[in-house]
């Protein structure tokens, strides 16, 4: 074992489930929650690394203009172009439509940061950190 991270100190949804791939709306909300609550979550290190994110790093977060250009380039409009299809509209369909999110700046980063870091739900500080380092002296 390299590293052995308390349960308690890994972000998950109160009814989190071992076998449960897919992203899940409680998982969405426990970190955005976590995300409002700021310097007051016991997560607060954690939270304030991924608040102090740049934005915009996946193609799902791009404008507007970026992703019809990222679509044409693909060919993604007729469902020939590069899988998987659905990925750059999940904010709209899975946080806003499917969770019943709401639209905020501060929504939009939880929402990025967890469909781009979670491992099956859970947000693992220690794991997260080192796994998405490229600085050779980390």
């Amino acid at each position: 074992i390299i590293c052995e991270i308390p349960w308690d100190l890994i972000i998950k949804p109160a009814n989190y489930d071992y076998d449960d791939y897919d992203t899940n709306c409680d998982a969405l909300h426990e970190l955005y929650n976590q995300f409002q609550l700021g310097d007051e979550s016991k997560y607060a290190p954690y939270i304030n690394y991924l608040k102090n994110q740049p934005d915009g790093r996946i193609p799902s977060e791009w404008s507007v203009v970026g992703k019809k250009l990222l679509r044409k380039i693909s060919d993604q409009d007729r469902h020939i172009g590069l899988p998987p299809y659905d990925a750059l509209d999940r904010f709209e369909e899975q946080w806003m439509n499917e969770c019943n999110g709401e639209d905020t700046p501060l929504a939009r980063s939880a929402f990025f940061q967890f469909t781009s870091r979670d491992e099956d739900n859970l947000m693992v500080p220690f794991f997260d950190m080192h796994n998405h380092s490229n600085d050779p002296k980390k």
